[in-house]
Parts: structure tokens; sequence; C-alpha cells
């Protein structure tokens, strides 16, 4: 069946479809499955337990452990068991769209399905059923081929493919700490695991020829083949959250279709893309001003970076002078000269007490 929908079987099929994208329901046991041009299947959800029974909902009571660094983050998932939605119904359907009404035991969900073009668009919206509490955690979960790979996610710095990893996107400080040799914990918070980073994106590409966005700004959650061989799953910590599904062969296509809907940067100016050098006010290398050394070396350094930190210390207070005269030797040498501008503001620097008290009385923080 195109677009319609008949009388209930348990083998009952919709198929919802573009000339670049199709999609395919099947209501009991529910399925859903995005093929791309040819009939070739490019993801289908999961039919595990739990998290892995294809949608899922729980209640998560996260506990918030103190992290010896603000910015780290101390969330630790407080997760009850994991309630699957194992049957569907089609509410309503066109060629193109349709909204099911998923069911399972305690739980239902809210399906819309939309193809357009090379889009998959998907919105899972959760609820308790009668008796059982509200859920605040969604996931959906996909087969998982021994050949898939993933790659992205933002600015990762512990591995390029993914497979085999439990990834977050929530930004937080970056690493710092005693070095890899010295094991992660409370006085070493580096590394503490490869999702920290100060630039996530609930984007990645998979080897299997499509791109996957998580469209939420809520903590979310990717185990890419860490809990199960066979089976990946994406959460959300809200109880609905939408998604797109970017079917392309190319990723270069997978990613101009994403940025098109997302936005695109204008291209920076070339001294972006040259090297740059953290170097302290007065380094001294060869005898010489490290800056000037090196200039005399002909090392094409575009970028200096002295580490002052505007926001959130405001340790540029009492160096005023100082500093712009270090910005105006380094400009006259052809160097761009950066520095910390964070937005955030310390809440326990003497330096620093005037904006945080200003934008406490003036309701300017983010709140938890």
């Amino acid at each position: 069946l195109t677009g319609c929908y008949a009388d209930a079987t348990p083998d009952l099929r919709l198929t919802l479809a573009s000339d670049e994208a199709r999609v395919v329901i099947t209501e009991a046991p529910f399925a859903l499955e995005i093929q791309a041009p040819g009939g070739r299947t490019v993801l289908s959800t999961a039919h595990g337990e739990g998290a892995y029974a294809g949608a899922a909902a729980t209640v998560d009571t996260p506990f918030l452990t103190a992290q010896t660094l603000p910015g780290w983050d101390g969330y630790e998932a407080n997760e009850a068991p994991w309630r699957a939605a194992t049957r569907a119904t089609v509410r309503s359907s066109t060629a193109t769209e349709a909204t099911l009404d998923l069911e399972g035991d305690g739980v239902a969900f809210t399906l819309d399905v939309a193809v357009d073009g090379p889009r998959v668009r998907l919105r899972l919206d959760a609820r308790a059923a009668s008796g059982f509490d509200a859920p605040n955690k969604a996931s959906i979960a996909f087969a998982l081929p021994e050949d898939e790979r993933f790659f992205g996610l933002g600015e990762r710095f512990a591995s390029v493919d993914h497979r085999g990893l439990s990834l977050y996107s929530w930004a937080e400080e970056g690493g710092l700490g005693q070095g890899e040799s010295t094991p992660a914990g409370p006085s070493n918070p580096y590394p503490n695991g490869p999702s920290m980073t100060y630039f996530p994106v609930p984007f990645f590409l998979s080897s299997r020829g499509y791109g996957l966005l998580l469209d939420t700004t809520f903590r979310s959650e990717v185990h890419l083949g860490s809990e199960s061989n066979d089976a990946w799953r994406a959460a959300v910590n809200a109880p609905g959250f939408a998604a797109t599904v970017y079917v392309h062969a190319d990723p270069f296509a997978s990613i101009g279709d994403y940025t098109a809907d997302t936005g695109r940067p204008p291209v920076p100016a070339t001294w972006v893309f040259g090297p740059r050098r953290r170097v302290n006010r007065g380094a001294q290398a060869e005898g010489m001003y490290e800056w000037r050394a090196m200039r005399a070396r002909k090392i094409p350094i575009t970028g200096i970076d002295d580490s002052v930190h505007f926001l959130p210390a405001l340790s540029q207070l009492g160096h005023e002078a100082e500093l712009a005269q270090w910005t105006q030797e380094l400009h006259a040498a052809g160097y761009k000269v950066q520095a910390y501008n964070n937005p955030y503001v310390a809440a326990d620097a003497p330096s620093a007490a005037a904006d945080y008290g200003y934008g406490v009385e003036h309701g300017y923080f983010v709140e938890g």
C-alpha cells in the first residue's frame, strides 16, 4: 500500500515515498525501515528488549556529582526500567506523511513520519499509560550491521570512527588534568571519557549511506554499539524529540542538506586557517621574545593566544596598558592576537564579582 491504510492485519505495511527515499512501516510488531532509491535498506528499527525494542521511554532521576572545576559535567543517569512500544496504529497518512500511535507496556507514543525528498523526518512523543509515571527520557533504537561506522558529532578529541562508544552531546569545559597515564578520577577529570568537548553537535554520518540529526537542545546520547553488538540507539533527556535522516550515498550531500537546514557559517578570513600558538607575554626563546623568534625562524604562525580570560574571570583588570602595547606590537609583526571571551561568568572570582552580581540581579543566567 502507498500512502493509505486498509483493514488491520498482523503484517500490514504502510509505505511513504519520494523519488529519493522511502519509509516502510509495519504495524505489529512495530517496525520502521528507511530505504534508499532501489530499495537498499539504510536504517531499520531494532527488535531487542528494553531500550532496544524500537521506541522506548523511561524516568531518569540523575545523580549530579560534584566536579573539581565548574563546567565539567557531573551528570550520571539513574534510569528506571525502559518501557517500549511494540504495536502501531496508523492514525492518518498521505503518500509522504503519517501519524502513528505506538503502544506498549505502560507507555504510549505519537510518532510523526514525513518523507521530503532525501529527508526522512521523525517526531517521537512519549506519554505514560494510566498508573505509570510520566517519562522524561525517550529513545529509539536501530539495527547495527557488522560493517556500519559512525563519524561526526561535532568536535571530538578521542575518536574518528565512533562505533563501540557511548557519546553525549552537552557542552562542557574541555580536558585538563594529569595526562593519559593517570587514571580518570575526581582529581583528574581528563581523560574523563570521549564525550568531553566544548562543541558537541548531535549530527553524525553513517557508512551505510545516511546522516542523522537529533534536532533538540536537550541533552542527548548515542550508544553506537557500546551496549549491544547488533543495535545502536539515540536517547534524549525529554519525553520527545525530533530527528532528521538524510538519505544519501554521498556523505557530502548529507552534509549539504544538513547545513541547508541548520545554517551555514561564513567562510572565515584566511589567517584563521593558519597555525595558532599559545604564548605568554614576556616569554623568551633564543634570547629574544618568543613571538620575535618565531618570525626570525620564519615559522608561519598567524595567531597568538595569550590566554587572558576577559570572561569568565576579567583577568585583564590591572593589565590594560600592558595588553594594549602587546597587541600593538604583535599586530605590527603580522600576528592576530586572541584571548578568552567565554559566554559565562565566574561565580567565585573576586575580579568577576561585579559582573556576577549584575547578572544575578538582572536574571541573565540560565537556571537549572
